[in-house]
């Protein structure tokens, strides 16, 4: 049953971010048709757009950490033969997500307060 509900959640995250990565191209799209060929630019997309972004971005890291396809050196990481080592750079990748994903939390509340400033 929770297994079901996981998967379910995975395909509604994978929907709500191709609806915003359409709407979000969709918005710089119709910024930019309005403010070059009509001269007249609309505030509120100016607005609205990095807001879009920020959190599909944020959706977009959680469904690659979810899913272990981050950029990585998997050429370098498949060369190497002892466990050991492996072992080491499965937790540096580890810790590297947790700092990304920290970054990009604290940016993306940021992004958040000064829109509503």
């Amino acid at each position: 049953m929770a297994k079901r509900l996981v998967t379910i959640f995975d395909r509604v995250e994978m929907i709500v971010l191709g609806c915003l990565l359409v709407f979000g191209i969709s918005l710089v799209f119709i910024g930019v048709v309005a403010r070059f060929c009509f001269k007249s630019p609309i505030t509120l997309i100016d607005e609205l757009y990095p807001i879009v972004f920020a959190v599909g971005i944020s959706l977009g890291y959680s469904i690659n950490v979810k899913e272990n396809s981050l950029i990585s050196m998997d050429v370098v990481y498949n060369s190497i033969k002892s466990p050991a080592v492996k072992k080491v750079l499965d937790i540096l990748y580890d810790l590297s997500c947790v700092v990304y994903g920290c970054v990009v939390m604290y940016l993306c509340y940021v992004t958040m307060i000064v829109q509503l400033k």
